[in-house]
C-alpha cells in the first residue's frame, strides 16, 4: 500500500511540473525573462533576499518581464545521477526561449552549469553573486566528501571567455573577530558554528587561516552539524562563560519525516532562544530584526544596490565591468541584543551602525526643537523690524519737527533766505541754480514765493550770473561760506548775501 501511495505521489509531481513547464513556455513567449539558479534553498537567508530583490525590481509592469528560479537544493542531492537529472530539466525548460539574463546564486551553480554556460548559454549575459574566491569540482557542492584542496582554482580564471559579471561577495572572519574581542574583553576562545556545506568548509578552512595568522592566542571549538545535533550544540554553548564568543556562520541541517528529507535554514533563532549568549555572525542576518549581536560584513542594501544597477546596465545594453564588490564593509550590531546581553556601552564602536539603537532626546525631538527655535527666530526678526521701524518713525517725525523748527526760524527771520540748486550741464559743469524755497522777507523785498520757486538764475540774476557761478564754486569746491553783495535793481539796493552749503548740490542763500 505504502508503494503504492509513493509511485502515486511521484506520478502527480511528475504531471505538475510538466504543467508548470508548460506555463512557464506559454508567458516566455509573451514576456521576456530572467533566470535565476540558486545553488541553495528558496528559504536560504541569502538566496531568498536576493530573489526577492530581483522580483521586487522587475515587478513593474513597463519592464515586462518575468522571473524564473530554479532552486538546486544541494543538501538533498545524494548521488550524480540526480544531479544531471536537475540539470537536464533545467536545460529543457529554457531551450527554446532563452533567458535574457541569467542570475547565478554562489560558487556551486557556477561550477555546475560551466558546460552550459560554454555552450547553450554562450551569447546570454550572465550574473554571478560569487560566495567564494575559488572554485572546486562540481561534485563537492553536492557530496559530502573531503575536499581535494589541490583541485580549487581560482574563480577569476572560470570566468574567462564568458559573459558574465561577477558580484563578490566576501565573508569578513577576521573584522568580525575584531570586533567581537572589543566587546568582549575576556573573550579567550571562540565557538565556530557552522554546517556540512561546501561553503561552510571554505569557511571553517579560513577561520583556521584567521586565527593562525592574526589570532593566535584565542582558542577555536568547531560546532559543525552532521558531528553534532542542534540539542547538542545547544547543551554545548550552555556550558560556557564569559571568556567564550560565539561565531554563528550557518546551519542547513537535514532532517527526515516519515521517509521523506527536508531541510531546515534559519536555526541560529532557535539558538538564541534557548542560550544566553550574544551571537555574531560574519554575514548580514538577524542582525536589523533582534536576533544576531552583530559583525563585520557587508550590508544587503548595498549588495541589492550593486545587483539592481548590473541588471539594468546588462538590460539597458549598456557596458558592464566583469567583478564588482557587492559592499563596502563595516561594522553592524544590534543595540538592543548587546544591552541584554550586558555588554557594556563603553565597548561600544563609535564608527558602527546600529539597529534598534534607542532615539536621543536631541532625535527624538529635533523637529520641535527646530520649530521652536525657528519660532524663536521669527518673533526676534519681528521684534527687530518693530523695533527698527519704530526708530525711524521717531528719526522721521524727530527730523519733521526739526524742519518745521528750522522752517519757522527761516520765516522769523528779518533776513531773507533763499534755498537754490546747483544745475550741471552734460561735461559736469555748473551753469546755473534753480530756487527751491524762500522765506516771507524775501517775497517781501523781492518776489512772490509762488513765482520765485522754480525760477532759475538767468531770470533772477542774469547780469551776475558767471561771477555768482564762480562764487558757487568756491562755496562747493572748498566747503566754506562766503559773503558779497548784490545789487537788485527793482529795488535799487544793495544786499550784503552769505552763501553756504550743507547739502550736495544745495545751496543756503541769507541776504
Amino acid at each position: 500500500m505504502y508503494s503504492i501511495l509513493k509511485r502515486l505521489s511521484l506520478l502527480l509531481s511528475v504531471l505538475s511540473l510538466s504543467l508548470i513547464a508548460f506555463c512557464q513556455e506559454v508567458s516566455q513567449e509573451k514576456k521576456g525573462y530572467i533566470l535565476v539558479i540558486n545553488t541553495y534553498l528558496d528559504s536560504s537567508p541569502w538566496s531568498s533576499h536576493i530573489i526577492d530583490k530581483i522580483r521586487n525590481d522587475i515587478s513593474e509592469p513597463r519592464k515586462n518581464l518575468n522571473l524564473y528560479t530554479e532552486s538546486l537544493h544541494i543538501l538533498d542531492i545524494d548521488a550524480k545521477e540526480e544531479m544531471e537529472e536537475i540539470k537536464q530539466d533545467i536545460r529543457r525548460k529554457y531551450k527554446d526561449i532563452k533567458p535574457i539574463v541569467i542570475v547565478f546564486l554562489g560558487n556551486g551553480a557556477w561550477a555546475l552549469f560551466q558546460e552550459e554556460v560554454q555552450t547553450l548559454w554562450k551569447d546570454i549575459p550572465l550574473v554571478l553573486c560569487a560566495d567564494g574566491q575559488e572554485l572546486a569540482p562540481p561534485s563537492c557542492y553536492y557530496l559530502e566528501k573531503e575536499i581535494p584542496w589541490d583541485s580549487l582554482r581560482p574563480l577569476r580564471e572560470s570566468i574567462q571567455e564568458t559573459k558574465v559579471t561577477v558580484i563578490d561577495c566576501p565573508v569578513h572572519l577576521k573584522g568580525t573577530i575584531q570586533l567581537m574581542q572589543r566587546l568582549l574583553p575576556k573573550m579567550k576562545k571562540i565557538a565556530f558554528i557552522s554546517d556540512r556545506r561546501y561553503v561552510s568548509t571554505i569557511g571553517r578552512k579560513e577561520m583556521k587561516e584567521t586565527i593562525e595568522n592574526y589570532f593566535p592566542k584565542i582558542q577555536v571549538d568547531y560546532l559543525t552539524e552532521g558531528q553534532l545535533t542542534m540539542d547538542e550544540v545547544i547543551d554545548t554553548l550552555k556550558r560556557y562563560d564569559e571568556s567564550t564568543g560565539i561565531l554563528y556562520y550557518s546551519w542547513f541541517q537535514k532532517n527526515m519525516q516519515s521517509g521523506y528529507k527536508y531541510l531546515t535554514t534559519n536555526n541560529y533563532k532557535n539558538i538564541v532562544n534557548l542560550t544566553a549568549h550574544p551571537l555574531f555572525t560574519p554575514i548580514d542576518i538577524g542582525v536589523h530584526d533582534g536576533t544576531m549581536a552583530g559583525g563585520h560584513f557587508y550590508c544587503n542594501q548595498d549588495l541589492d544596490k550593486t545587483l539592481d544597477n548590473t541588471l539594468k546596465r546588462i538590460l539597458s545594453n549598456q557596458p558592464v565591468d566583469s567583478w564588482y564588490t557587492a559592499g563596502e564593509e563595516g561594522n553592524y550590531l544590534c543595540y538592543n541584543v548587546l544591552q541584554k546581553a550586558g555588554i557594556s556601552p563603553k565597548l561600544y564602536p563609535k564608527d558602527a551602525h546600529y539597529y534598534m539603537k534607542p532615539q536621543s532626546f536631541w532625535e527624538t525631538n529635533r523637529y520641535t526643537i527646530m520649530g521652536i527655535i525657528f519660532l524663536l527666530l521669527l518673533l526676534w526678526l519681528m521684534y527687530m523690524y518693530i523695533r527698527s521701524m519704530t526708530r525711524e518713525k521717531k528719526r522721521r517725525l524727530s527730523e519733521m519737527q526739526l524742519l518745521i523748527k528750522f522752517k519757522n526760524l527761516v520765516n522769523s527771520m528779518p533776513i531773507a533766505y533763499i534755498q537754490e540748486k546747483i544745475i550741471y550741464d552734460e561735461q559736469g559743469e555748473m551753469v546755473d541754480y534753480v530756487i527751491l524755497d524762500v522765506n516771507h522777507i524775501f517775497e517781501k523785498y523781492f518776489i512772490p514765493k509762488e513765482k520765485a520757486i522754480g525760477m532759475y538764475g538767468k531770470q533772477m540774476a542774469k547780469f551776475i550770473l558767471p561771477e555768482y557761478l564762480t562764487l558757487c564754486k568756491q562755496v562747493v569746491g572748498n566747503k566754506r561760506s562766503y559773503t558779497f553783495e548784490y545789487y537788485y535793481p527793482e529795488t535799487d539796493r544793495y544786499y550784503e548775501a552769505w552763501v553756504t552749503s550743507n547739502e550736495k548740490d544745495i545751496l543756503d542763500v541769507f541776504a
